[in-house]
């Protein structure tokens, strides 16, 4: 399994769970998604920004309308995302 640390921001769906993780295999701190098994753990978006390690600032998962909104990072500011369960865009 990847690396994942300093999980934050759980925040629960009908179907999964959402979480910003530290992804210790590329430094990055990322949005996942589990279905509660290691095989159904997943990476949504690698920009979550702010995060600089395992114990840098959370991000704010909010679950609306069957998706989650979260503040994301472009090359030069950070935006509002959201993820509908297959992409994320701006």
């Amino acid at each position: 399994m990847f690396g994942v640390s300093g999980p934050s921001s759980l925040t629960a769906t009908t179907d999964f769970l959402y979480f910003i993780g530290f992804d210790d295999t590329n430094p990055v701190c990322a949005l996942y998604k589990s279905d509660g098994t290691q095989a159904g753990t997943t990476i949504i978006n690698d920009n979550i920004p702010g995060c600089f390690g395992p114990n840098g600032p959370s991000a704010t998962l909010i679950p609306l309308d069957s998706k989650i909104y979260f503040q994301g990072q472009t090359s030069f500011q950070s935006e509002l995302w959201v993820y509908d369960g297959v992409t994320t865009a701006l």
